[in-house]
């Protein structure tokens, strides 16, 4: 019995220890399962199609590659195993003007990789090869060719600029065995269309573009211009010059690597158009500053036209994202911009909420209209939580449909977590439906400043000014000529429900929150303010009349009573005053 007991002690960790055995195991399995095949290409000529690829680096046996007219490959046309020496396969005499689906996938006895597909068309002969960044040097590109069958008399190639005259070069016997030709005296910072010939029929297509040389540290781009290149081969300091037009970055991401650069629009009156996904910073002295720009998180089609963003595809999060590796910033900078479409925000400082915690210089939103953030109804405006932004500026701009919040910066889980912010002159519509600023325990020498705001129709789910009644809170808070009209919310206060009422007649005076400065001042329920509990309520809260808000127009009507709070400066972005 005695021994019984003992083994029955001993059973749960014997278990365990098989359990762990058995998971070790199949994590050693799962490493020889075959790598799906990189870099699936494909050359069409004619009614005959080529696929190549890259052999994978693990062990295998075969690969098996189907044809089909349909993309979900519910009916297979083609089906056939390739042995793992072959690089490629051709697919005779298929049907001219038909779309085609291929898809490959590598075999090692009984484990299977992933599908690998390509799509094509037999409506055009294309056996040009694309075009890849080491294939281009200076003003000297190398092109490539790949025909499928003999039955084929290249002649010559030709070189179409977006600007400027087409050029000719005629084939040599060299160029045609050799399936290349390298090519001088190119333009710099000039797309390309190639043309290669059979006779005077076209067969193949492709396109590049040369990179910009920057003059002086200034980068003069233009629509067709290699944006992506110019920003990760740029330098501290350089200044990226957009002439007016649409920029495509909304399928990469450009990284910014421990520099510092400058993404300007050339006509403040004429901004260019930037569809991106997202920068990201790298390095503790990356920042990047934007300019007389148009925004979008959008992605567009061949023709420049946005498309709706679907559930499955919300790639548009962060406009600018700080890596998780890097610990420091030097600034994001948003200047004469407007802002619109991403999912969550405009900057992700990607902080963990565990020390170390990450600290940047400076952040400041100058003179832009930021709309439809947010959609996630997660995210702040600016994601700072318990990261460190030493100073927030943001003034003179325009926010709706916005983010459940614009910022929280947290002070419990990072003590030393110390910012100055000033958010002066902007109007906020439509906006914030969890709050506005939440400082958590945020104590002196930080500053908050909330001057000559325009704030209107919003529905708070928490505080307005969430955890500014935190017992902690002994920063400097100042809240000068600033509307308030239709601000509600449903928190609660003092155990009670004090479900939509206006933010101005009771949150601004808990008794927990001390302002440094209030003007004009509290109307007060007693002469003496004997008590936080005097104070009746904030004195402005006006309707401003604007043109057309649901269309974002702003503009503050002639008659409203706004226009006299401060003596005829405006309240709110000056732009619509």
């Amino acid at each position: 019995m005695k021994t019984f007991f003992s083994w029955k002690g001993y059973l749960p960790f014997f278990l365990m220890m098989v359990g762990l055995v058995g998971c070790q195991k199949d994590e050693t399995g799962d490493n020889t399962l075959p790598q799906p095949i990189d870099n699936l290409r494909h050359v069409v000529q004619g009614e005959h199609a080529k696929v190549a690829w890259d052999t994978p680096a693990n062990l295998f046996s075969h690969y098996i590659v189907e044809l089909s007219r349909l993309s979900n490959f519910s009916i297979i046309n083609q089906s056939t195993t390739v042995d793992n020496s072959a690089q490629e396969y051709v697919f005779w005499k298929l049907d001219p003007g038909e779309d085609y689906y291929c898809r490959i996938k590598v075999v090692n006895e009984d484990r299977e990789s992933d599908w690998t597909s390509i799509h094509f068309n037999t409506s055009q002969s294309n056996i040009l090869l694309p075009i890849q960044k080491d294939d281009i040097a200076g003003d000297k590109v190398q092109i490539r060719w790949d025909p499928i069958s003999t039955e084929i008399n290249l002649s010559k190639i030709s070189l179409k600029p977006v600007l400027g005259v087409s050029q000719e070069h005629m084939l040599t016997t060299n160029h045609v065995e050799n399936k290349s030709i390298s090519i001088e005296g190119l333009e710099t910072d000039m797309a390309y269309e190639v043309s290669l010939y059979d006779g005077d029929f076209v067969v193949g297509r492709t396109s590049f573009v040369t990179l910009a040389v920057p003059v002086n540290g200034v980068w003069n781009l233009f629509p067709h211009s290699d944006l992506l290149t110019a920003i990760e081969t740029s330098t501290t300091g350089d200044r990226l010059v957009l002439n007016p037009g649409v920029y495509d970055l909304s399928i990469v991401n450009p990284q910014i690597a421990n520099k510092s650069i400058v993404l300007e629009g050339v006509d403040e009156n004429d901004i260019p158009l930037l569809y991106a996904r997202n920068f990201r910073l790298t390095g503790e002295r990356s920042g990047i500053s934007f300019k007389n720009l148009n925004i979008s998180g959008s992605r567009i089609d061949e023709y420049n036209q946005e498309l709706t963003n679907s559930q499955d595809h919300l790639w548009n999060t962060w406009l600018v994202s700080l890596d998780e590796t890097s610990a420091n910033f030097e600034a994001v900078v948003f200047e004469n911009c407007v802002i619109r479409n991403y999912n969550a925000g405009l900057f992700h400082l990607n902080d963990n909420n565990r020390p170390p915690h990450k600290v940047g210089n400076s952040v400041e939103i100058n003179n832009c209209i930021v709309y439809d953030l947010g959609v996630d109804n997660e995210s702040p405006t600016l994601r700072v939580n318990a990261a460190q932004i030493l100073k927030i500026d943001v003034v003179n701009s325009t926010f709706y449909r916005t983010n459940r919040l614009f910022v929280k910066i947290d002070a419990e889980r990072n003590p030393a977590n110390v910012v100055e912010f000033t958010f002066r002159n902007n109007t906020v519509h439509d906006s914030w439906a969890g709050g506005s600023f939440d400082f958590l325990a945020v104590k002196a020498p930080s500053k908050f400043l909330f001057e000559n705001n325009n704030l209107s129709s919003m529905t708070s789910s928490g505080n307005f000014f969430p955890n500014f009644a935190y017992v902690a809170n002994d920063f400097d808070k100042r809240i000068i000529n600033s509307n308030f009209f239709n601000i509600l919310s449903k928190s609660t206060i003092y155990g009670s429900n004090m479900s939509n009422m206006p933010v101005h007649s009771w949150e601004l005076r808990h008794p927990n929150t001390i302002w440094n400065d209030v003007v004009p001042a509290f109307i007060m329920n007693d002469a003496n303010h004997e008590n936080p509990n005097s104070i009746s309520s904030y004195p402005v809260s006006i309707d401003p009349g604007f043109a057309d808000p649901e269309n974002g127009d702003f503009t503050v009507s002639t008659g409203s009573a706004l226009r006299t709070v401060d003596g005829g400066s405006p309240i709110g972005d000056p732009r619509w005053w």
